[in-house]
């Protein structure tokens, strides 16, 4: 697909498949004057695959780097969608965009309802990029409401040596609750899937059910599909296509503000 140069993503069942279809690739590329980049372009494997001896990848004679994590157009992907990386990643990405705007938002004299809508309309997009693929723990989920929280109380200069309850301070600046944004965000992508042709490849990667492999031992990861499925019952996909229904499905309860 040479309409989308940059940016490709190939998943193969082998390393002989994978080197197959890049060399095709590349071949098809030089065809229109395109060269594969090899330093950018990285080899990752699965949990099961790690496990097993495996070939190099080889394009035009040179090996491809095989890596255990790879940001992707902003999104920190790794072979067993492992959050916490991506959650720190998102973080710190908040707390730079809170940097940018330090001198307004500590500055007491200003408006909270400006104050509000820089949280709102900048920082907290910052970290909530990429929300509507996370599957987050109870942890992960209070490390993003503690941050929040910690930028609140710089926002109304007190600390916590002042005991101020945090619904108080919710009160106080009244912006988005970071969790609800980012459940939102997925809320609305899984409807979107729902209501999409099956033929499109992304309907078909939600849906489908991998055969193979053992199960891992101890208590199986969060998928992407149980928060769906907590709000919408294991037939969501159904329920999705009512837009009213499903958008209703999604709003927070009235008493929503503060996690923690």
């Amino acid at each position: 697909m040479l309409r989308f140069a940059d940016d490709i993503i190939l998943f193969a069942e082998s390393e002989e498949q994978l080197a197959r279809m890049l060399n095709d690739l590349n071949t098809e590329g030089k065809r229109d004057g395109m060269k594969i980049n090899k330093k950018k372009t990285k080899v990752m494997c699965n949990e099961v695959a790690r496990r097993k001896k495996r070939n190099v990848v080889l394009v035009d004679g040179e090996q491809l780097e095989e890596v255990e994590e790879y940001k992707y157009l902003g999104r920190l992907l790794t072979p067993g969608n492992e959050m916490a990386s991506e959650i720190d990643d998102r973080i710190t990405a908040g707390w730079k965009r809170f940097g940018q705007y330090s001198t307004f938002l500590k500055d007491q004299k200003m408006p909270i309802c400006l104050k509000k809508k820089i949280m709102d309309s900048v920082i907290l997009p910052a970290m909530t990029y990429g929300a509507e693929t996370w599957s987050l723990t109870k942890r992960q989920k209070e490390k993003l409401a503690v941050t929040q929280r910690s930028m609140e109380r710089a926002m109304l200069g007190v600390t916590r040596r002042d005991k101020i309850r945090n619904q108080e301070i919710r009160e106080r600046t009244r912006v988005d609750d970071i969790i609800e944004k980012a459940e939102k965000s997925k809320g609305q992508w899984a409807g979107h899937l729902a209501r999409m042709s099956p033929s499109k490849w992304a309907r078909k990667l939600t849906e489908w059910t991998p055969r193979n492999g053992k199960r891992t031992k101890g208590r199986p990861k969060r998928r992407w599909r149980d928060d769906i499925e907590e709000r919408g019952g294991s037939g969501w996909m159904q329920v999705a296509r009512n837009r009213k229904e499903w958008k209703d499905l999604w709003r927070p309860p009235a008493s929503s503000g503060v996690t923690g």
